[in-house]
């Protein structure tokens, strides 16, 4: 699921990337960072939250794919995954995330590919097929038998994300966006997501940004921080000398690397 900022909203990221550039801070902003700020989790049964109003709005939150799958659900040939089902919704009056315990979860239309073992509430693929895109459904049960939500979510496999870094201008700096590095990826527990590195052509000079720590080295004396909102990593940077630089971005995914690019950039 891409998602986009609003002309209000990218205002309000400029800003705060203008106050993190002039404190020279070097903070990653993830979905996982963004997630902390939510008031908690809640939980209750399925059965006493059949007699609601229509104003519920049921989703799914997958563990085993990276942020629940809510930037979809990726993986490469030949990977073990297993996906949990948990129904969720919003409580609008307390804003928290209710999860919904005693629901009972089918699975139904599972790709014959998959070669899927299902069991209660979790899906278990031992060995993902070749690069394609393969569906599944989850439907969710009160203790009733009632019907509560129906979800049909896809799994896209491949090698590796066709990586790219498209540049852009702002007037806080040069925008640096890894398209095509879907948040989905990022299921690594030890690696980071994905790592940057500046390479000044005049000087020979580097800078790595890394995705977990910011910066871990900085030859470069320039400012970076990471902009919220996409569904890929995008960064905002202020070079101190302009020039020609090389951009080298590597993408990790099940803590390996899957996927690197580079590019010549003239700031």
């Amino acid at each position: 699921m891409t998602r986009t900022l609003s002309e209000s909203t990218g205002r309000f990221f400029v800003a705060a990337i203008a106050l993190a550039l002039a404190l020279t801070a070097a903070f990653a902003v993830t979905p996982a960072a963004q997630a902390q700020a939510n008031v908690g989790q809640a939980k209750s049964a399925a059965s006493s939250l059949a007699a609601q109003t229509d104003d519920v709005r049921y989703y799914f939150s997958f563990d085993g794919a990276a942020y629940g799958g809510d930037y979809g659900i990726y993986g490469t040939p030949g990977e073990k995954m297993e996906l949990e089902a948990n129904l969720q919704y919003l409580d609008r009056e307390t804003w928290v995330t209710v999860t919904v315990e005693d629901a009972t979860i089918e699975w139904t239309n599972v790709a014959p590919k998959l070669n899927a073992t299902a069991s209660g509430n979790k899906l278990t693929i031992n060995k993902l097929p070749k690069a394609g895109t393969y569906k599944f459904t989850a439907t969710a049960y009160d203790a009733d038998g009632n019907k509560l939500f129906s979800q049909t979510e896809k799994i896209v496999v491949k090698k590796s994300p066709a990586l790219k870094i498209v540049k852009s201008s702002s007037e806080m700096g040069t925008i640096i966006n890894l398209k095509n590095a879907s948040w989905g990826w990022d299921n690594n527990t030890t690696k980071p997501f994905y790592t940057v590195t500046f390479k000044s052509l005049e000087t020979g000079k580097t800078a790595v940004w890394n995705s977990k720590k910011g910066f871990t080295k900085n030859k470069i004396s320039m400012s970076a921080g990471s902009i919220a909102g996409a569904g890929y990593p995008a960064l905002i940077v202020q070079f101190d000398q302009s020039g020609k630089y090389k951009i080298t971005a590597k993408l990790f995914h099940s803590d390996k690397q899957v996927a690197t690019v580079s590019k010549t950039i003239a700031a």
